[in-house]
């Protein structure tokens, strides 16, 4: 899909290690909820939505030439901003805090 897009060689290569680590956070949550067959409980979906923010942890101090990071912690998020640890909506709860930046490509 990355090569439809024209995305570089660096981009598509970006692309396919956010992809292969992104869900890397799931090890902090136990065998037996991943495992578990049938409906998970509250508790148990709850504690499953904290992957994102626990991968991103784990990478966060890792230098890529890519936002790895970022790709891991936001990798639920919809267009609508949902779907973000803890449902936040606004950059602002971003875990760098308020002063993280978005860098935008200028066309």
């Amino acid at each position: 899909m990355g090569q439809e897009l024209g995305l570089s060689d660096g981009r598509l290569h970006a692309t396919a290690l956010a992809a292969m680590i992104h869900d890397l956070g799931k090890i902090n949550v136990p065998a037996e909820i991943l495992t578990r067959p049938g409906r998970l409980s509250e508790i148990e979906f709850e504690f499953i939505k904290t992957h994102p923010a626990a991968g991103f942890e784990i990478v966060r101090n890792i230098e890529f030439p890519w936002r790895i990071a970022d790709a891991i912690l936001q990798h639920h998020k919809r267009l609508d901003g949902s779907g973000c640890p803890h449902g936040a909506r606004r950059r602002r709860n971003h875990p760098r805090g308020a002063d993280h930046r978005r860098r935008r490509r200028r066309r």
